[in-house]
């Protein structure tokens, strides 16, 4: 039997990290590279998620039939959500630390 508190997290809390991971990691590819090249790079895990059952890929947190508690073998939701707990961390540092170094007004000091 399946507690109240573990469907919650599947059904809420994991689909909605995987998501923000996601979303944060797309925010900071397209503010480093290019916003094209971001939503290649997002679409491309999003479709090779799809093949693969790998906790690594953020969008098998979003399909709750991949998770361990309707698929033999699936992914488990604590590694998930502390996989995008710890991705969204280091994304945001990572974007604070670029922009805090990054002119991105163009203003000069005169």
């Amino acid at each position: 039997a399946v507690s109240s508190y573990e469907l919650f997290l599947l059904c809420f809390v994991v689909p909605f990290l995987s998501m923000f991971s996601l979303a944060l990691i797309q925010m900071f590819f397209s503010i480093l590279i290019s916003p094209v090249i971001a939503l290649i790079l997002v679409v491309v895990e999003m479709v090779v998620s799809v093949y693969s059952g790998s906790e690594i890929f953020f969008s098998n947190g979003i399909m709750i039939v991949r998770n361990s508690l309707f698929y033999s073998g699936g992914t488990d939701s604590y590694g998930m959500m502390l996989w995008s707990f710890l991705s969204c961390v280091a994304f945001m540092i990572a974007g604070n630390i670029y922009l805090s170094k990054t002119d991105l007004l163009g203003k000069r000091n005169y």
